[in-house]
């Protein structure tokens, strides 16, 4: 864990993605990035907001937000999840949908950037790492987008032991991306 954070901190610091005493919207997913980016945050002593959507896949989203409220619990992060089927009426799973995962990942980049917004931020920080490979925009809408785990390797983020909970849409489509 000390080598990611020596990292993150490099990062942060040489591409000025943010500052200390700034306060830090992370989207956060529950999977083992977004929970590892909290951890190094806070441990760097960053005024955290999770921000986290709900996007109606049953068995999927209840159990990362679960593992997601843990965490934040743990750590003190304040956390607020908003609900997709609640803001467009359905849940990514009522979409009854061949491939959901356009859908479903443009609208979870919507809601995260308009409620970043609303609440303050212009900044969203976001987990992914080196091996993602997710064509992610440095702005959507108004809101600069940051990654401080750019540049770290999937593994070294698996290594540290945090449960995973698969999308069961990811093997069918994700690769598309």
């Amino acid at each position: 864990m000390q080598s990611l954070i020596k990292q993150v901190k490099a990062n942060i610091k040489e591409h000025q993605m943010f500052k200390k005493g700034e306060r830090v919207a992370v989207a956060a997913s529950g999977g083992k990035d977004s929970i590892a980016l909290i951890r190094i945050l806070k441990e760097l002593g960053y005024e955290i907001v999770a921000l986290s959507v709900d996007n109606g896949i049953e068995s999927y989203s209840r159990e990362d937000t679960e593992n997601l409220k843990k965490v934040c619990d743990e750590l003190n992060v304040e956390l607020k999840v908003y609900s997709f089927k609640e803001i467009f009426g359905k849940g990514v799973d009522d979409l009854k949908l061949n491939n959901p995962c356009p859908i479903c990942a443009a609208q979870i980049k919507r809601i995260i950037s308009h409620k970043a917004l609303a609440l303050g931020f212009d900044k969203v920080v976001l987990g992914h790492n080196k091996d993602d490979r997710l064509n992610v925009p440095k702005k959507q809408g108004n809101v600069e987008i940051v990654m401080p785990m750019y540049n770290i390797p999937e593994l070294d983020v698996m290594a540290l032991g945090i449960p995973q909970v698969h999308c069961p849409y990811k093997n069918k489509y994700r690769e598309l991306f």
